[in-house]
């Protein structure tokens, strides 16, 4: 089932004097199954949120005003802009670059809980999907890679713009010539910890899946 949407346009007035008319996105939120674990572009690059008026006029999240698309000028040629959840340095304002993940999940716009990738007609984002949909397909075997630290170190990943040295602490880590570098389970370059663990996704029809590690 596609989202239904509902296009508002309110008259804001300017500090300076005048009006300019704002248009908002009234839509139900629902969460969309398969974002678990995903590397969430949507809140990176593939999605610019439409905020409902309330969450515009209560200024409960950070916005922008932006010329409308073309799609929604179409609709409604009297709107000079739409009220956006605002994005900082290429991405949301909310989202966190280490972990991957949204730092005010669920209480964010609705318009967020209610975007399905795998309704967008981009050629780019069907991609992603067809991409997505394989990886779920994957299968989990123990990756025999990865040993246990005597104690736990600093995540060695360094990340975003300015750099950022990864907080946390690791518990495992993979031999290197020069040692043994430790990440954090964020920074394992998708793998997981489970029961003590490191976790790999495998096609299910790989050597690997078939013997249960890798």
């Amino acid at each position: 089932m596609k989202t239904q949407y509902q296009v508002r346009i309110a008259d804001i007035n300017l500090v300076g004097g005048g009006t300019v008319k704002v248009a908002t996105i009234e839509q139900s939120g629902r969460k969309v199954p398969g974002c678990e674990g995903c590397s969430a572009p949507c809140c990176q690059d593939f999605l610019r949120p439409f905020l409902t008026l309330d969450e515009f006029l209560s200024k409960k999240f950070h916005f922008a005003l932006l010329p409308p698309p073309d799609w929604l000028r179409e609709q409604a040629p009297q709107i000079q802009y739409v009220a956006v959840l605002e994005f900082k340095d290429g991405c949301c304002r909310y989202f966190d670059r280490i972990s991957h993940k949204c730092t005010i999940f669920p209480d964010c716009p609705k318009a967020c809980l209610a975007y399905d990738c795998r309704e967008d007609p981009r050629p780019r984002v069907k991609e992603f999907v067809r991409e997505r949909m394989e990886e779920m397909k994957m299968v989990w075997v123990k990756d025999t890679c990865w040993v246990k630290l005597d104690e736990p170190k600093r995540c060695r990943s360094i990340s975003g713009s300015p750099k950022i040295h990864c907080p946390n602490m690791a518990n495992f880590g993979f031999p290197r010539s020069n040692g043994i570098w430790a990440y954090c389970e964020e920074h394992m370059y998708g793998r997981r910890v489970r029961d003590g663990i490191v976790e790999i996704k495998v096609h299910p029809d790989s050597p690997a899946a078939k013997r249960g590690y890798a």
